[in-house]
């Protein structure tokens, strides 16, 4: 699955000892350390799919306490991963970016700083844009709860002691749930972070957040939207 992917396990694990010294990859946390420094992994949707299928097909294998299996799972949420939280991290650029355009766009009045004075069909056209652009970053951190249930397990696999270390894979991914699980409501006052939302596009954001549940281990597109726009959910 992973080579009809796209997904060359042999180049990745070259790149990794080349990319480090091999004699220091003893564990699964030493590995996902590894590849967040040696491999850099660019992933459309398809591919994410298929990903996402290799670590579901690994989970049906018959032993599940198999340590090579363990290690292997971990090797394949590493790489599923890293095109995850790169794609977060674009995806919050690019809702600092809409949100920093949105004044302009609706003809904001400078008085206030919310009030929308565009007419309506504008503010129906933006508001789609909108929804859309939260609906694609969606389509990306939702994946995030699937790979949290297994690297969470990683930095405890291995061949001899476990590690106290926690590698950085993990702790993004963790810093990512804990910052943006929290819901989707968009303060009274519009803040999101340094930027403000104009008043009439808050309706557009509350349709978005039907799955939105704070504390639930999953991350709605609109709970980027929200709680990541100041930029600090890693």
């Amino acid at each position: 699955i992973l080579g009809s992917a796209g997904f060359d396990l042999y180049d990745i694990i070259v790149r990794l000892l080349k990319g480090a010294d091999a004699s220091k990859i003893e564990s699964a946390n030493d590995l996902l350390d590894t590849l967040a420094e040696a491999v850099t992994v660019d992933a459309s949707r398809e591919q994410l799919d298929d990903l996402s299928l290799t670590l579901d097909v690994l989970g049906q294998a018959r032993n599940q306490q198999s340590q090579a299996l363990e290690f292997q799972k971990c090797l394949t949420v590493g790489i599923y991963a890293l095109p995850i939280i790169e794609g977060i991290n674009v995806s919050v650029e690019t809702i600092q970016s809409t949100l920093d355009g949105l004044p302009s766009r609706l003809s904001v009045d400078q008085s206030d700083g919310r009030t929308c004075l565009a007419q309506t069909d504008v503010i129906s056209r933006v508001g789609q844009d909108l929804t859309t652009t939260i609906q694609e970053v969606g389509d990306i951190s939702e994946r995030i709860a699937q790979v949290n249930e297994i690297i969470s397990k990683c930095s405890l696999i291995a061949d001899s002691e476990t590690s106290s270390n926690v590698n950085v894979l993990t702790t993004r991914v963790a810093s990512v749930i804990a910052q943006a699980d929290r819901g989707c409501v968009v303060p009274d006052s519009g803040q999101l972070g340094g930027r403000i939302l104009p008043s009439c596009m808050t309706s557009f954001v509350a349709s978005t957040a039907t799955t939105a549940r704070s504390g639930d281990g999953l991350v709605a597109g609109c709970e980027i939207f929200v709680n990541c726009a100041q930029g600090g959910c890693f």
